[in-house]
């Protein structure tokens, strides 16, 4: 019982970790909305030529400046107070960049590929000042570079199952975050493990790893890195490091619990302070990693959204933004919509002779009328509600714009989370990954060995 008890603990540290990494993993592409893909095109050029080529590459419903109109319209007050459509000229700013030099499209996200082959033509025959929000999808030289070295380092490994499931977490890491910066901290990582393997079953030998200023170097290296490209890598990375050391615990009982059935077993005659933890061929051997770095800042450099924007200077798009800084007053957002669909449908109910100013709605705001009903004892008056600004209300404005046309800016709005605010970003941007930032990082990672190994082989401590 007791050895079951002691399994509980590193087990859930497993298990909880596989959960957060699948729950909080990052999908990469630096795409702007939620189901559609924004094509920019400098304004000299007509928006019915962007139609056609985007037509003729088969983008279909693409959501335009000319396609516009009012999502809404009371059938008893058509015609509104100036004061109450403020929303409808600020939802026009959606189809500009903020320069007011590049006119944007909205195509939908099943039409990426005939959106990329529209852009090639486009660049080629209209202009070449255009491009995507990004075109960027998973990077699949992530997961498959720290692959490459985890097979290398297992096929080389003196224990390979140490190996295998000491380092499995950090591979599952690498393909649920798949950033170039932190598929440098995992290579890292990669390194030590292979390196520490070395010491395993000896006495001291936790000590020794721990008291290595090589190991240290390499492991506060692969922290800042993970610590340094965002907040979620580095918790996510420290959960995998956790689960790494859970899964070489759960290896050592293991062990212990089949060597306490034998009768004799092997116990090694050196302990971990008569030994070197560099030998030769495991120092020459990690280089490897720098090699696989290397592959990844290329990858990086060629493949990185930035690379997708064909402009020469910075375009900044209409966007999501989590920063109240960034929140601009000139981008509605769906709550805006929400509030003057509700001032637009309430509007015949209000007192002329009152402020009819768009206002927004508090939830629960709801609108009476008089209505008379008859009785045993006569004719009597009551409120009847005929509005309610709540959940109910404003499910039936999203279903509005979705059956009145495809072709609205607000399916665009609607399509995001409810809470967002707007305001610009740059072209190419993904939230997971800033390049100048992650570039800095790559380039550390990668002379991190190099430097030990020069160290090694200057002071000859590798036998």
């Amino acid at each position: 019982m007791k050895y079951v008890k002691n399994l509980i603990l590193p087990v859930f540290i497993i298990v909880f970790t596989l959960i957060m990494l699948f729950v909080f993993r990052v999908i990469p592409g630096g795409k702007i909305w939620n189901n559609y893909s924004v094509l920019y095109a400098d304004t000299s050029v007509t928006e019915g030529e962007i139609l056609k080529v985007l037509k003729e590459q088969g983008c279909m419903d693409v959501i335009s400046l000319s396609v516009q109109f009012s999502p809404l319209i009371s059938p008893v007050t058509p015609v509104l107070p100036p004061s109450m459509n403020s929303y409808l000229g600020l939802r026009l700013n959606y189809f500009y960049d903020k320069s007011g030099k590049y006119r944007l499209y909205y195509v939908p996200e099943k039409y990426k590929r005939q959106l990329t082959e529209a852009l090639d033509v486009i660049s080629r025959d209209l202009t070449s000042e255009s491009g995507i929000d990004s075109t960027g999808g998973y990077p699949i030289i992530v997961p498959l570079a720290c692959a490459v070295l985890f097979f290398f380092f297992l096929y080389f490994s003196e224990n390979r199952i140490l190996f295998l499931l000491s380092g499995i977490m950090f591979l599952i890491y690498s393909a649920a975050i798949p950033v170039y910066s932190t598929a440098c901290s995992v290579i890292l990582f990669l390194c030590i493990i292979f390196i520490s393997q070395r010491l395993w079953n000896r006495k001291g030998s936790i000590k020794k790893i721990l008291g290595d200023k090589a190991i240290r170097f390499l492991a506060a290296a692969a922290l800042a890195v993970m610590l340094l490209s965002s907040i979620r890598s580095a918790l996510l990375g420290a959960c995998t490091v956790l689960s790494s050391l859970s899964m070489i615990y759960l290896y050592r009982r293991f062990i212990c619990f089949r060597e306490s059935k034998l009768s004799f077993t092997f116990v090694p005659i050196f302990s971990a302070s008569q030994l070197v933890l560099f030998s030769k061929k495991s120092i020459n051997r990690i280089l490897a990693a720098p090699v696989i770095i290397t592959v990844i800042m290329i990858f990086f450099l060629t493949n990185s959204s930035f690379a997708d924007v064909k402009t020469s200077a910075s375009v900044e798009l209409p966007s999501p933004v989590t920063d109240k800084n960034e929140e601009t007053g000139e981008l509605p957002d769906a709550e805006d919509y929400y509030n003057w669909a509700w001032n637009t449908v309430s509007f015949p109910y209000k007192n002329l002779n009152a402020d009819v100013s768009d206002k927004n709605p508090e939830p629960g705001d709801s609108v009476s009328v008089p209505a008379y009903e008859k009785s045993s004892s006569g004719i009597i008056e009551f409120s009847r509600t005929v509005l309610t600004y709540d959940s109910d209300f404003i499910r039936k404005m999203a279903e509005q714009i979705k059956k009145s046309s495809p072709l609205l800016i607000e399916n665009v709005l609607i399509e995001q989370k409810n809470d967002f605010k707007a305001g610009y970003s740059r072209a190419g941007h993904s939230e997971t990954e800033n390049f100048t930032w992650s570039l800095i990082l790559i380039i550390i990672s990668a002379i991190v060995v190099p430097v030990i190994w020069l160290f090694h082989f200057l002071s000859g401590r590798s036998k």
